[in-house]
């Protein structure tokens, strides 16, 4: 497997950080506003998932592993 560049990505959102929170690292929130195929999440070092998004006839696969968590901010 190719090692790859990690993405980051900033935005700023007109709430509380509770909230953007919960959107980022509550798996059936996650699913709500994107990747709905998304089995689990945890914001745990560690914790690993992988799954597929199709778009436009491609397969697009996911490997996601948690490095670092910072509640309500990383």
């Amino acid at each position: 497997m190719e090692k790859s560049t990690p993405v980051s990505v900033e935005q700023l959102f007109d709430t509380d950080a509770e909230t953007v929170w919960a959107a980022l690292t509550e798996a059936h929130r996650m699913r709500l506003w994107y990747f709905d195929a998304i089995p689990d999440f945890k914001a745990k070092v560690g914790f690993k998932t992988q799954f597929n998004v199709q778009s436009g006839g491609r397969d697009f696969p996911h490997v996601w592993r948690v490095t670092e968590v910072i509640p309500f901010q990383k």
